[in-house]
Parts: structure tokens; sequence; C-alpha cells
């Protein structure tokens, strides 16, 4: 259906904005708060136990945190509009400038790289610090510190170019109202567009994804095989516990690359393919977001489940404030 002047109408029913609204609302609470807590875990348990893996899950929950806050205050939704991928912003950015909204979504996607670019460093690191555990002072040189601090500053700033280049700000969009009333909605709405954006700019940001992904998955079937096959012909040099809790940690890695994937990659390459042979309509991106918001929580969720020492920590959370916890797992 289209107005007089052309502009297309998108009916979206009154149960599912209430939906989406509480859905991303706990989702992001949970996320902050699950994270929060596993940062607190850490840094209450004594420095024996996680010792040189710590900082890389201070580092991912770190980034869940980041990613679950940018998900909330943008609360957007996507759609595919004349020839290009539109983004409407709901959420509490749009109360500031315009292009408030457009650097947070900016600041979203690249939170969403930067996970794929922290999985592989994850598991190589876990890689060394099983297998070949000589080669651990390499990676706590300063040098080392210093030009991964470097490299993620300019990452950043090449991320925020790049988007805000893709996705500008447009008035080219749909009317938005409720199947139900008729009412429109997403008034005060912030639209993102990448129908005028630089051919270039999108199929390198595109290459970029893909290659981080495949990046990923190639390091966590490599590194996990290894780290597996290395526990089963040392077993004599570990003790049960410590292997059983290697092994549920790799697993946890594991689970963390492949859920991104399957919320937030998957979803969004079925659903295209779907637009582009009409097989549903543009609306179907709205509902596959529901799910993907959803993502930094069973992040954290996977680490508070299969990481024991953190799950201990929390257990006994708060009860005796001064003490600082030695919880052994063999991890």
């Amino acid at each position: 259906m289209v107005y007089s002047n052309g502009t297309e109408i998108i009916r979206l029913s009154k149960n599912f904005l209430t939906f989406r609204h509480v859905n991303g609302a706990i989702a992001c609470m949970a996320a902050v708060i699950f994270n929060l807590l596993i940062i607190i875990s850490i840094q209450r348990m004594n420095r024996g136990n996680l010792r040189h893996f710590r900082g890389l899950l201070v580092a991912l929950s770190v980034l869940d945190t980041c990613y679950a806050f940018a998900a909330g205050v943008t609360t957007m939704g996507f759609d595919y509009y004349n020839e290009g991928f539109l983004v409407v912003i709901t959420g509490v950015t749009t109360f500031g400038p315009p292009i408030l909204s457009q650097y947070f979504y900016a600041f979203y996607i690249l939170t969403f790289n930067a996970f794929f670019i922290l999985q592989p460093i994850i598991f190589i690191c876990r890689y060394v610090i099983i297998c070949t555990p000589q080669h651990i002072a390499y990676f706590e040189d300063k040098f080392v510190l210093i030009g991964g601090f470097i490299t993620a500053c300019l990452y950043c700033v090449a991320q925020l170019y790049s988007n805000t280049n893709i996705y500008t700000l447009t008035h080219d969009h749909p009317v938005y109202v409720m199947d139900e009333t008729g009412e429109k909605v997403f008034n005060n709405a912030v639209y993102l567009s990448s129908k005028n954006a630089n051919e270039a700019f999108v199929i390198a940001e595109t290459l970029f994804l893909n290659l981080l992904i495949m990046a990923s998955v190639s390091s966590m079937v490599y590194c996990s095989t290894k780290i597996f096959i290395f526990l089963k012909r040392n077993a004599s040099s570990f003790t049960e516990r410590t292997r059983q809790g290697q092994r549920k940690l790799t697993l946890a890695l594991m689970l963390q690359t492949t859920f991104p994937i399957l919320t937030g990659v998957v979803p969004l390459y079925v659903t295209f393919y779907m637009i582009f042979n009409q097989i549903a309509s543009s609306r179907i991106l709205w509902y596959s977001m529901t799910l993907h918001v959803w993502q930094p929580t069973f992040s954290a969720l996977i680490t508070i489940v299969f990481v024991t020492p953190i799950r201990r920590v929390m257990v006994i959370f708060g009860k005796k404030p001064s003490r600082i916890f030695n919880v052994t797992s063999g991890i």
C-alpha cells in the first residue's frame, strides 16, 4: 500500500511492536547485568585462577557490554527500501541530534565486528597457554601490548569513518503504521540508508565482515582441535579436574563464536535471500532482530555456565565482601 505521493506504507502489528520494545529492553539489561557480574567476579578471584586468560575474558565481557548498550540505546529495526538497506533507529539516541544516532549505529557495527576480531585472538592465546606455554611471554611483551592498543584505535577510527559513509541520514523512507489502527509509529525515528553509499565502502565492509567470520571459524576449528588432541595425548600430565576444566572453557569459546553467527549473520543473509527472491517481505528483517539482540546475553550465560571459577564466585558473591576468593578449578 502507498500514499498518493508514492510513499510506501508498512504495517506492523501492535503485539509485535510491544514485544519488540519489551524484548529489547530485557535483553539489554540482562546483558549488562550478567557481563558486569562476570567482570566483578574475575576481579574478586585469586590471581592464580585463570592466570593468563582472565584479561581476555574481561575484554570479552566489556565488548559484550558495549554491544548491548549500543543496541539498547539505538533500538534499531531494519528494512530493505528503494534499493538500499534501511536502518530505523527508535531508541533514546533519537532525543539528540540525528548525527548522534548515526554515530551510535556505527559504534554498534564496530562492536559487532570487533567480536569476530577478538575471537581468533582468544583461541590463539588459549592454544598457546595450553599447548605451548613457553611462548606466553611473547604475548605479555609491552611492545605487543602497545601495538595491539594502537591497532585497536586505528580499527575504531576506520570503522567509524567507513560506516558513517555507508549509512547516511535520509528522509526517503516508508511510513510505518500500526496494523490494527492505522496510527503512525516511529514518529521521532532517525533513518539511515545505504542507497547512496560509495560502492567501494560497501564491498570493503562486506568483505571485511566475511573475512572476520572465516578467521573466527577457522581459528576455532584449528585451535580447538589442537587443544583437545593435546589434552588427550598428555592426559598423564594433567589431573582429571584440570582436563575437564580446559575442555569446558574451550567448548564455551566455541559456543561464543557460533552464537553471533547463528543469531546475527545467518538470519541477515537468509532474510535478504528471501527478500530478493520474493519469498518474504522486508518486514522479516524486523523479526530477525528480536533474536539478535540477545547475543551478548547468550555470551555471558555461556561464560557463567562453563567457566567454573567464575560461577563459583558468583554463587557466594556478596556473602563475604572482604574475602578474596580462591576458587581452584585447574584452569
